[in-house]
């Protein structure tokens, strides 16, 4: 659902729309936008990027399924290859925002369109150099297996003392009768 006052903002005869893309890195965090110049966003400066920076078209898709897209950097020097080339960036988060500018080109409306996370990237170096970031949304993490389990042992390390799961295997295997005066279970017995 698009927010009214960027709905009412892109549907004006002349329209200044603007991309402001954040990467929080291990070593800090990158903003970006597709204009020129900086813009206070959030508190935050993002810096412009003009023709340099793309992001590729976000489909809308229906129900849970995870979709992707591409921002890429090109145009670059060996030093910024380099950095690119050594950095561990998959996993960090991006998020992307869509805004429009009013009559003074200041940000008049903004929305969020993505948030989710690098899950590869890869540089191109020879006529056309660019460095492009493969970001996946939240959805994909739904596949992934998690290394927790709801078991005492993977709760207590990461939350040494409390026993909130200490009843489950007993309570996994023990029969309910429901309806029935052996619906009791004898927890403390069990342990």
């Amino acid at each position: 659902m698009i927010d009214p006052a960027l709905n009412a903002a892109l549907n004006r005869p002349t329209v200044r729309p603007l991309m402001l893309v954040e990467i929080v890195w291990k070593e800090g965090v990158t903003r970006v936008h597709s204009g020129l110049g900086d813009y206070q966003y959030n508190g935050q400066t993002f810096r412009g990027l003009g023709d340099l920076g793309k992001v590729s078209v976000i489909k809308q898709q229906n129900g849970e399924s995870p979709s992707r897209l591409n921002l890429t950097l090109s145009s670059f020097d060996d030093s910024v290859r380099g950095e690119a080339l050594s950095a561990r960036y998959v996993g960090q988060p991006v998020k992307l925002w869509l805004a429009a500018l009013d009559d003074d080109h200041q940000i008049e409306a903004s929305q969020m369109l993505w948030h989710g996370a690098i899950s590869d990237g890869g540089v191109v170096v020879g006529k056309n150099n660019k460095i492009t970031l493969t970001v996946s949304n939240r959805l994909e993490d739904w596949d992934k297996a998690r290394a927790d389990r709801y078991t005492d042992e993977s709760h207590q390390a990461r939350h040494p003392g409390d026993r909130f799961f200490i009843y489950v295997p007993v309570m996994a295997e023990y029969p309910i009768h429901w309806g029935s005066d052996k619906n009791s279970i004898p927890l403390k017995d069990s342990i």
